[in-house]
């Protein structure tokens, strides 16, 4: 592949990718409502236990894999063989695409508070219609590679990311100021419980900080190669996990744990922000939902190019046919991309 047409990514471009692959507010604010502010220590355990060193093992099967377009494909073919590798790549392919059936109502949820301000329950119809749109468009720039890829999650984290910074700065000052928190911040309320229901709860936590692993598949398109990806991916993972741990802390100062909803509790989190410092509500709500709208869509985005670069790339002669598997002038198996999109909707 030549030069000029890979190689792209710089090392902004690679933690945007991984930041968009991810981080999501939304894992906050879910555990926050299942288990309160005991979700704050258990972030960071998950960050220090699973999250950093998982993402030195990343980092080391990146090494041994240096040139490899499959990510976990390879890393499984290398240390178990290929029959475990193929049955790897195919049920990390086959699970997403039950992923997305929850992902893309969220993105459209949010688009509703994007442009409405408030969330829009469109008819099932609708749902479907809408999400097969968005789908067909996030493979038409999967199959573009990161090229394309890597400039708008480099967009879209950088707004999630000020969001996030924001209210971490502006709940810390309010704190600093004398608030009382709408759920108070203690050892107590921190103090995990163990049981059954917090240790399944747990589980969660420990996945949101999965997802770095599918950024490997794009190694070849980063300035520097595998080096250049080490560093960035070990510093993602102690990034990402600060970033869950305080935003964990911090996330009830303006909006009691038991009044957050799923969907919108993003949008209410920052409603309460605004309400404390006298800011348009309405307009603080279209913020969040575009900001929302567009971290959800580059994710999606990460999350269709992924899965199928994984199975595809570099599955055995045989399987599948020649025209299916080869890749496009971005490293893409762009028809396989295209028969997985049409797939999930079948």
């Amino acid at each position: 592949m030549s030069e000029s047409k890979r190689n792209t990514i710089g090392k902004f471009g690679l933690l945007s990718m991984t930041f968009a692959a991810v981080y999501s507010f939304n894992n906050v604010i879910n555990n926050n409502i299942e288990i309160g502010l005991s979700s704050a220590p258990m972030f960071f355990i998950a960050t220090i236990f699973y999250f950093i060193p998982f993402c030195l093992i990343i980092a080391e099967f990146v090494s041994l894999n240096k040139d490899s377009e499959a990510g976990v494909y390879a890393w499984v073919k290398s240390s178990l063989g290929g029959r475990w590798a193929f049955i790897s790549a195919y049920t990390y392919w086959f699970v997403n695409l039950f992923f997305f059936t929850s992902l893309l109502p969220r993105v459209i949820a949010y688009a509703s508070y994007a442009f409405l301000g408030y969330e829009y329950i469109l008819t099932p119809m609708a749902t479907t219609a809408l999400s097969t749109i968005l789908f067909a468009f996030a493979t038409y720039v999967s199959t573009n590679g990161a090229k394309m890829l890597g400039p708008i999650t480099s967009v879209t984290s950088s707004f999630m990311l000020l969001l996030t910074m924001s209210y971490i700065i502006l709940a810390g000052a309010a704190l600093v100021g004398g608030v009382q928190p709408a759920d108070p911040i203690t050892v107590e309320a921190m103090t995990p419980d163990f049981s059954w229901a917090f240790l399944g709860i747990t589980t969660w936590i420990f996945m949101a900080a999965g997802g770095a692993e599918s950024v490997a598949v794009y190694v070849n398109d980063i300035k520097g190669g595998h080096k250049s990806f080490v560093k960035v991916i070990i510093l993602a993972g102690l990034f990402i996990g600060v970033l869950y741990s305080v935003s964990s802390v911090l996330i009830n100062v303006f909006v009691p744990s038991a009044d957050l909803k799923f969907t919108g509790g993003s949008v209410q989190v920052f409603e309460g922000l605004a309400r404390y410092f006298g800011l348009p509500e309405i307009m603080m709500n279209r913020f969040v939902g575009m900001v929302s709208f567009t971290a959800m869509f580059g994710s999606l985005l990460m999350w269709t190019a992924t899965p199928v670069k994984i199975f595809f790339a570099e599955i055995p002669k045989g399987i599948f046919g020649e025209k299916t598997v080869a890749l496009n002038e971005n490293g893409v198996p762009a028809r396989a991309a295209w028969l997985s999109s049409s797939s999930l909707f079948h």
